[in-house]
């Protein structure tokens, strides 16, 4: 009886293993899941991609309407106001997190100085939008960077 039970145990183990015997013994059916994951990563991403970038021109369609960007012509990633302020500085003034994100993404430059030699970082701290802030220091923007008045963005932080 001993027997019969332990022979009816291997073949019990033998079965339960049997089915990742099969995968580890075709990988083509591993590498087509894998490659199928890929590809729907990559579609998602895509996508992601396609909606922040018409987010980001739905926004610079906008922009002519403020009063500090109404005399530009063309707007693009990266024109430059004349008061020297980029798209950066006019999301973070409007607390747009999702532009932020998209510029940064797309190697918008962190730390370039706009009017009174302000910062991305300057302006959000100034504005009070501590979240565009912690996003932008997140990002690397330089906390020691000074304005023309010579104080840091920590300078301008009122507690």
């Amino acid at each position: 009886l001993r027997l019969v039970c332990l022979m009816d145990e291997q073949k019990y183990i033998t079965k339960r293993k049997h089915p990742t015997q099969t995968t580890a013994a075709n990988p083509s059916s591993a590498q087509n899941h894998a490659t199928s994951k890929r590809k729907t990563a990559m579609t998602k991403m895509e996508t992601e991609t396609e909606m922040e970038m018409e987010t980001l021109n739905q926004f610079m369609r906008e922009i002519p309407e403020y009063p500090d960007w109404c005399e530009m012509e063309k707007i693009d990633m990266f024109s430059i106001n004349a008061y020297g302020d980029t798209i950066l500085h006019l999301a973070t003034c409007q607390n747009r997190l999702d532009i932020l994100k998209t510029l940064l993404k797309n190697d918008f430059p962190l730390n370039k100085k706009g009017e009174h030699g302000y910062t991305a970082l300057h302006e959000a701290i100034e504005q009070q939008n501590y979240l565009a802030a912690l996003y932008l220091i997140k990002m690397g923007a330089d906390l020691l960077v000074k304005n023309d008045a010579g104080k840091t963005p920590l300078d301008l932080l009122e507690i």
